[in-house]
């Protein structure tokens, strides 16, 4: 398997699940790496059933017991060279207003 070095990948980029299921993301990187929510780190405190995990080349966050709050932009992060190298992917929950995800997603790029 090939990584550019200068790129991670998320992978699904937007999953579209029900409250109650299962969320995993997969990060493909070279490096170690970083999950954020929402631009900040993951709120291990506020979601229960956040899990990190990984090897050398896949980093997986899986969300079990998916509740509404999950929704939103989920980033993984790499430092490489004094470089900051982000990847994003969309958590939509079936259900809810799309505009309520498309709202987080604005938030989030307004803040840059």
């Amino acid at each position: 398997m090939y990584l550019d070095e200068k790129r991670n990948i998320i992978i699904p980029p937007i999953k579209a699940v029900s409250v109650g299921d299962t969320a995993l993301f997969h990060c493909l990187s070279i490096y170690n790496v970083t999950w954020n929510y929402q631009g900040g780190p993951l709120p291990h405190n506020a979601f229960t059933g956040l899990s990190v995990t990984g090897d050398k080349y896949l980093h997986y966050l899986r969300i079990d017991d998916i509740v509404p709050q999950n929704a939103g932009v989920y980033s993984c992060l790499e430092y490489q060279d004094n470089l900051l190298i982000e990847d994003d992917a969309i958590l939509i929950l079936k259900g809810l207003e799309i505009k309520h995800c498309f709202h987080s997603l604005f938030n989030l790029v307004s803040n840059f």
